[in-house]
């Protein structure tokens, strides 16, 4: 599914520049569960950024399926994030202002589904991930897991063939960082692609390979 060949990815400024990414070999099969590891500065969250056309590569090529992504304008890349992909963040990346259920529709939204599907498609998501009786709390008056709950269901209510997670424990504790990686398991079981950023070797363990990231090169295990 997944293929980086040679990318590399530089920040320029007036007066520095930084090599985030040197020269990086990667390969990702569909339904593949990969875990990155480095320490801070290592480059894996701009690895994640690429994959995710969050960014533009500097050099190198970018394969997903059969596209060119390091061929893609903006407006293509933007496209390509809206139909490919499900980002689940750290910090959940929830709107204070809407409700579970507003939130896990958004996706769903900006893809123009009828509002009918969207209902089902939400309901059934809440249902899976056990925070239905929630669908009109707002994210700040449930807690940590739940928010991140609420994050995973709307992923998976977009159909994403890939979900990009960054440090998705980092903001939990122990019980709830075990909850959730059984939910990664599970999603891994409906036959999405994860790539999961993390610090933790615990959390790593869940996946089925881990690849490393130190001075912005990859060693792939």
């Amino acid at each position: 599914m997944i293929r980086l060949k040679n990318v590399s990815k530089i920040y320029r400024g007036e007066t520095f520049e930084t090599k985030a990414l040197d020269h990086v070999d990667l390969e990702i099969k569909t339904n593949e569960f990969v875990a990155v590891m480095g320490s801070s500065g290592s480059g894996k969250t701009t690895l994640l950024n690429l994959l995710g056309g969050m960014d533009f590569l500097t050099e190198g090529e970018y394969e997903y399926d059969n596209l060119k992504i390091h061929e893609f304008s903006e407006k293509q890349l933007e496209q390509f994030r809206k139909e490919k992909i499900s980002f689940i963040f750290q910090q959940f990346a929830l709107m204070d202002k809407y409700t579970v259920f507003e939130n896990i529709e958004m996706p769903l939204l900006a893809l123009g589904i009828k509002k009918r599907e969207r209902k089902q498609i939400v309901e059934a998501n809440m249902e899976k991930l056990g925070i239905a009786p929630l669908k009109d709390k707002y994210p700040p008056y449930i807690s940590g897991g739940q928010q991140q709950r609420t994050a995973i269901a709307r992923a998976l209510a977009k159909g994403s063939e890939l979900i990009l997670a960054d440090e998705p424990t980092g903001a939990l504790d122990q019980k709830c960082s075990e909850e959730l990686m059984e939910l990664f398991l599970t999603m891994h079981q409906l036959k999405k692609t994860i790539v999961m950023v993390t610090h933790n070797e615990k959390i790593a363990a869940y996946a089925e390979r881990i690849v490393r990231v130190r001075d912005g090169k990859v060693y792939s295990g």
